[in-house]
């Protein structure tokens, strides 16, 4: 057994190594880090630049406001004024075309970090899925071995005929779509409903206090109490992992882990029942 299984675990292991996000995932954690580095040392830079950039335009403001004065002072004088005039005109504008390319640089990295931040967020979903995928698989290859060398025990029919271990044809859930038993009898009004904070697609029964509330598939009990959104509510689990729900009773007459059958009754209406089809936690059209 033990053979097997670590056969199968390498045979997972090798199937899923080509859509390993990791080293994706890691690449990009790298480029955000080079990223976040380049455009820390940038403001540094900008302060710089303005601190010279204001020296230069003050120094170069009061030659020029030195206007012909010179002139007085001589021929060198004059010379010396108008060279310090074109080295400060000179240096005055490669400082401004240094902090325009710092400012173009900011703007582009930042750009590139908001696109590398949503690349970052993908990729982090991709690996967390493909965590998720390698346990589910893992869990399945032990559960497969395990099933080789367990004992045969007696299969839950939840209240249905089996054949080759399955429902028989018409009593699979999936065979009942439009022949579910109505959870209330009787009842005056069906409308659609809604449950604030739950994006479920269910039908509210307008019933009589006290009404029958009865299951409309055979199944199993998976959950029997009292639910914030739901008040009293009783989950029934069937084959190929299908639900419905039961809301809004007055009281509950069955237990988690009790088999019933199709119509078999699970508690009392309150002022209005709710009911909802659901597929694992994705909620069916329940009419």
């Amino acid at each position: 057994m033990r053979r097997a299984l670590a056969s199968s675990l390498l045979l997972i292991s090798t199937a899923v190594q080509a859509e390993d996000p990791t080293a994706d995932l890691q690449q990009t954690h790298a480029e955000k880090s080079v990223l976040e580095a380049r455009l820390s040392g940038l403001p540094e830079r900008e302060q710089r630049l303005n601190a010279e950039l204001t020296g230069e335009v003050r120094t170069l403001f009061r030659l020029r406001r030195g206007g012909m004065l010179p002139l007085f002072s001589g021929l060198d004088a004059m010379l010396g004024h108008a060279s310090r005039m074109a080295h400060y005109e000179k240096l005055t504008r490669k400082t401004l075309r240094e902090l325009e390319q710092v400012r173009g640089e900011r703007e582009r990295l930042s750009k590139e970090s908001l696109a590398l931040d949503a690349k970052l967020a993908a990729v982090e979903e991709a690996a967390a899925g493909y965590v998720q995928v390698q346990q589910q698989l893992v869990q399945e290859a032990v559960a497969r071995q395990e099933a080789v060398a367990a004992p045969v025990v007696p299969q839950q029919t939840y209240g249905l005929s089996l054949a080759g271990g399955m429902p028989l044809p018409g009593e699979r859930f999936t065979d009942q779509v439009g022949g579910l038993a109505l959870p209330v009898a009787g009842a005056a009004s069906i409308s659609d409903s809604e449950r604030p904070g739950d994006d479920g697609r269910g039908l509210k029964f307008e019933a009589q206090p006290g009404a029958s509330v009865r299951a409309a598939a055979a199944g199993k009990v998976a959950f029997a109490e009292r639910q914030s959104l739901y008040g009293l509510m009783v989950i029934v689990e069937h084959d190929h992992r299908y639900r419905t729900v039961y809301g809004g009773l007055s009281s509950i007459d069955v237990q988690v882990g009790d088999a019933i059958s199709k119509s078999a009754r699970i508690g009392s209406a309150g002022e209005a029942v709710y009911f909802e089809v659901r597929r694992d936690a994705r909620s069916q059209d329940a009419r």
